[in-house]
């Protein structure tokens, strides 16, 4: 029996090898009468042939293969498909009439010589014929994640594996090339420790462990996230690396001729010593892989011929392949070679803890980018929906955008029919205990066949082993407080097949193409009319091109008496990775076709629809009822229909059928519909949002589990209670820290902590914030801005609209709000870096506010408010002049937020205190600061104008760099330099951050540093040198700082003190 030896064997390995050698021993015995033993050869040869075991080896040949009695295929009984999908009573049936026997499932006379036993009932009966549960055999035990390969002399073909020469950056911005192994068979991507060394990086502490080859296992410690960059194009991928002291053995293994290799002159190679042995310092897993493979083209695989005098391939052999990424064109495949003794095999799965998934929650965000451009992956995703993409009879029709080609989809896939089965077992068990549950289960089922969304199909007409086929399994998610759709039928495209892979890892991940949530909020509170509305089954309206809908079959019957049945879907499926992407990219595909004909419903599908949520407000009645007309008229065009309209004045909705109408609350909830969360609630006839408190809590049964559960229901998009949410974060802050089991009970300090807050969350009554921002074209609209931050809790900032009306009346409305937890056990952020960061973060969240609101109305200015004087200082420095940390966050700010300007407000007067520090629950209604601002801007002869003196002193500065030839200018005296001495590790680091940082040294200078180091350290001499690695970023500072010192340095005549300095 072939079995997975990737992992030990189970008691089912065990049962189900007992019960094939039953079979073969009845087989055997009915057709010769006797039992052959085959003769063994020497003892390496047997030992090849089998795994090991413990106990002696016995073999049995069958004289004949036996078939199946059902199927006539060549397969035992209890293998047949067809006999595993028949009902049990069936099964009972089918084996009566064929006499076979009850245990066994063999034909033979007499009484069966085994004992096996149902595994339901523990009757004497096999567990196929149990008719009371309708179980069937499962599939064999889930394969070890490691891999298996098989290490002897290879004699035929080697295989070359893609290499790419990439560029890191080290932590001094110095460029540094590495040799890098591209490996689509790993999770995670891997660095060289040696490469962590000469690029000065500093590793973050990291819980993972690897698994290997042969179920081998290792611990990696450490982590570091990089930039890696290509030599070729302007791309660069941020991943984080893993680092272990040794990634492989030099690749390829051995130097190889390459001169009558033909590759194409266009072809911009990635790495151009791939055929000479070189150490890999960097692995880029499955992460990286895919983003830098570029779309496929006419000229993307291109095969190289071999070297001449290579040793001639097996019949169907392949040659190297050119593959173009992103890094350039990397050559991998089959290779004619000689015997090589070594294999090089690289896969390996990762089981994170869980702990490190949540520790990434608190580490502090880096600083934004200018730009963002899409993943390689996610522009080859939307490649292949502009390329299959059709509209048929008023119907969109797409392919699933699948990462391989459809016909080596099988091979990639494997089996998913066993697991799926046994998935539909277990609901249809789960059904059956609750009628009304399966009443609607099977209504959504019949609804799907009747409205022509999926049909049946004979499960025998799939080749399984050929066809690319998977089966998904589905289960219900319960909505009870829905007034509409209560239950919700969802496809599991994640479930791993017997190769350890999914349906969803084969399918590319589509960028987003609408506007998030808090865009399409912030817009629906100007105009002085809405209306909202839902598109219905938006996903089941999209056809998938009947090449991939092999892709998407089910498993249903109506009872467990009746044979199951297969249903192959039609239609985009709920549950696939690249389902939402295409449903929401045909949505812009219908509005970028029909902008001229219908510009108003055009700009409503682009701007104001989140997946299937539309939220249109206007202060122009006749605008708004016009709007509405088009959209239905677009929407039309795509056979998309529109329901659960509701509106806040009845004119909008005149020609609206009740029946088609939304009478209750609105609520934007997460994307886990299964998990009922605080919400954010429109009252349409109030036309106010509603905020309300997540479901009580068991404050008896307080764990770490319960109450990051508890935590997770809270979802505030635009961040109207901020506060709230920083209090209840800062609990967990402190739950976490304390690293307490997930199911024991936090220590006394927090537990009171958590109780307190949930009482307060007990008293809080629902806040209502009016939904529209009132203004005219006459009035004059700023923005007003205040970020703030805490030393033990957080920082984070708020935004307000100030409307003054002809009248001189002043008006501030909280628009939004953005909060971050102080990072964990970081020494180095001091208060006024907690400040920075804090008016970084609302450069950000301004840029975002100002970039949407300028599709609906003119802003005339805006001002930003800190209450820190040394980051209004900061701000007004010149970036050359602040330390790094300092300096980058500046020049982000200044980036955007150019058009701005910044002023000081009092600590008492600042609203932002609020976010930064949290609020009881039960007091933030009462907090009028925090919903209006600062009562003195509620003023309209206010000015805003610079009101503090800021200080002469700066923290994080440094004297400017005066560059100049003469020796004596740029000198500096070394009792300065050592004074900060003691905040370097290493000479090293302390020497490289004088060059860069503190401007010119004189080479006597250096001189007295090192000597002087060497008697404080009482270090040799030759500890003092200088590593490879900082000595090429010394060097390229020299040569642009130092030039006329470097000329100096060749002088015959100088000191041999300054010539060891090796300049």
């Amino acid at each position: 029996m072939e079995r997975d030896t990737s992992m030990d064997p189970t008691v089912e390995d065990l049962l189900k090898f007992i019960d094939k050698q039953a079979l073969a021993l009845e087989n055997v015995g009915a057709a010769c009468g006797q039992l052959q033993r085959p003769r063994h050869t020497n003892h390496q040869q047997h030992k090849e042939q089998r795994p090991a075991s413990t106990g002696k080896p016995v073999a049995y040949t069958a004289a004949q293969e036996a078939s199946c009695l059902l199927c006539k295929s060549n397969h035992k009984l209890y293998l047949c498909k067809s006999f595993q999908l028949m009902p049990a009573t069936k099964r009972v049936q089918f084996a009566e009439e064929k006499g076979i026997c009850n245990v066994c499932l063999g034909t033979h006379s007499g009484k069966c010589r085994f004992h096996f036993r149902c595994a339901e009932c523990k009757q004497k009966h096999h567990t196929l014929l149990h008719c009371n549960n309708d179980k069937v055999e499962g599939p064999q035990a889930a394969a070890s994640p490691a891999s298996l390969a098989a290490n002897k002399k290879m004699t035929t073909n080697s295989v070359l594996l893609p290499t790419a020469q990439v560029k890191l950056l080290a932590r001094d911005g110095t460029e540094m090339t590495f040799k890098a192994l591209l490996d689509s068979g790993s999770q995670l991507s891997f660095i060289f420790e040696r490469a962590v060394q000469l690029l000065d990086l500093k590793p973050l502490q990291s819980n993972i462990n690897i698994v290997g080859i042969v179920n081998t296992q290792a611990s990696v410690k450490r982590c570091v996230p990089v930039d890696i960059h290509s030599l070729v194009n302007p791309f660069k991928l941020s991943t984080t690396c893993h680092v272990v002291e040794r990634i492989t053995c030099e690749l390829p293994q051995r130097k190889f001729d390459i001169s009558d290799f033909v590759i194409p002159p266009y072809v911009r190679l990635a790495d151009k010593d791939f055929n000479i042995p070189s150490q890999i310092d960097l692995l880029m897993g499955a992460d990286c892989f895919f983003q830098a493979m570029l779309p496929p083209e006419s000229t993307i695989y291109e095969s190289a011929a071999p070297p001449s005098g290579a040793q001639p391939s097996a019949p169907g052999a392949r040659h190297p392949q050119l593959i173009n990424t992103q890094f350039g064109y990397v050559i991998g495949g089959s290779l004619p070679t000689q015997v090589c003794n070594k294999v090089a095999v690289y896969k390996c799965t990762c089981e994170s803890d869980i702990n490190e998934n949540l520790t990434n929650f608190w580490k502090s965000e880096s600083v934004p980018e200018i730009y963002n451009e899409k993943s390689s992956e996610q522009e080859l995703c939307e490649y292949v929906f502009q390329k299959t993409v059709q509209l048929k009879d008023d119907c969109f029709e797409v392919a699933l955008p699948l990462k391989l080609p459809l016909e080596d989809v099988n091979d990639a896939l494997g089996d998913s029919f066993h697991f799926a089965l046994k998935r539909f077992l277990n609901l249809e068990k789960k059904l059956h205990k609750d009628p009304k549950l399966f009443i609607e289960y099977q209504k959504f089922i019949h609804d799907y066949i009747n409205l022509n969304h999926g049909h049946f199909v004979d499960i025998e007409s799939y080749q399984l082993s050929k066809d690319a086929v998977y089966f998904l399994p589905h289960h219900a998610v319960l909505k009870p407080d829905s007034k509409t759709t209560k239950l919700r039928t969802v496809f599991d495209a994640s479930m791993k097949t017997n190769k350890k892979v999914s349906l969803n890892d084969l399918l590319l991940n589509g960028p987003t193409v609408q506007r998030d949530l808090f865009d399409i909020l912030l817009l629906f509170r100007f105009g002085n009319y809405t209306f909202t509305t839902d598109i219905k089954q938006m996903f089941r309206n999209i056809r998938v091109i009947p090449e991939h809908t092999s892709l998407q079959n089910i498993l249903w019957r109506d009872s467990p008496d009746e044979t199951i049945k297969c249903i192959r879907l039609d239609r985009v499926s709920y549950g696939l990775k690249s389902s939402s992407y295409l449903a929401t990219r045909c949505l812009k595909e219908l509005a970028m076709h029909n902008e001229r004909e219908l510009p108003l419903a055009s700009f409503i599908l682009n701007n104001c629809t989140y997946v299937d949520d539309v939220l249109f407000s206007n202060s122009d009645l006749d605008l708004i009822v016009e709007a509405k007309s088009q959209l239905q008229q677009l929407l039309k065009k795509g056979s998309f229909k529109l329901h659960k309209w509701s509106a806040n004045d009845s004119r909008i909705l005149e020609d609206i059928p009740s029946t088609e109408r939304h009478f209750d609350e609105l609520e934007f909830q997460n994307d886990n519909c299964s998990i009922k969360t605080s919400g954010l609630q429109l009252i349409v006839h109030q036309d106010k949002f509603k905020i309300v408190s997540p479901e009580s809590c068991d404050a008896d049964n307080i764990t770490k589990r319960e109450i990051l559960a508890y935590i997770g229901k809270f979802y505030d998009p635009i961040g109207f209670v901020g506060p709230i949410v920083v209090q209840a974060k800062s609990i967990m802050q402190k739950l976490w820290s304390s690293k307490s089991d997930w199911d024991s009970t936090p220590d006394d300090n927090i537990k009171s902590e958590w109780t307190e807050f949930l009482s307060s969350l007990a008293k809080m009554d629902p806040i209502y914030i009016n939904r529209n921002v009132q203004f005219s074209d006459s009035d004059t609209v700023e923005l007003i801005g205040f970020s703030d931050a805490s030393s033990s809790t957080a920082y984070g900032c708020c935004v307000y609209l100030r409307v003054t009306d002809n009248e001189g009346k002043v008006h501030m409305h909280l628009l939004c709000s953005k909060s971050r937890i102080n990072p964990l056990q970081n020494k180095n952020l001091t208060v006024p870096r907690l400040e920075l960061n804090a008016a970084l973060l609302l450069s950000v969240l301004i840029a975002k506010v100002t970039n949407t609101l300028k599709l609906k109305l003119k802003i005339s200015t805006i001002y930003l408010f800190t209450d820190s004087q040394i980051v209004l200082a900061w701000l007004r420095t010149e970036v050359m002049k602040l330390t790094a940390y300092v300096a980058n966050r500046v020049k982000a700010i200044t980036n955007n937020t150019a058009d701005c300007q910044w002023l000081y407000v009092n600590t008492k007067e600042n609203p932002a205190d609020y976010i930064s520090r949290g609020v009881g629950p039960h007091e933030l209604s009462g907090c009028d600061r925090w919903w209006h601002g600062p009562r003195f801007m509620h003023d309209s002869k206010y000015k805003f104008d610079e009101n503090i003196e800021l200080p002469a002193e700066l923290p994080e500065s440094r004297a400017s760099a005066a560059i100049s030839s003469n020796v004596g200018s740029a000198a500096r005296p070394v009792t300065d330099i050592l004074q900060g001495i003691h905040k370097y590790s290493s000479i090293q680091k302390m020497v490289l951050d004088e060059l860069v940082m503190g401007g010119m040294v004189l080479q006597t200078n250096m001189a007295d540093i090192l000597c002087r180091l060497q008697e404080q350290n009482k270090m040799q001499k030759q500890e003092a040198g200088i590593s490879a690695a900082p000595a090429r970023a010394v060097s390229a500072v020299k040569s642009i700082n130092l030039p006329q010192q470097l000329r100096d340095m060749r002088l015959p005549d100088l000191p041999q003190a300054i010539k060891d300095l090796k300049f």
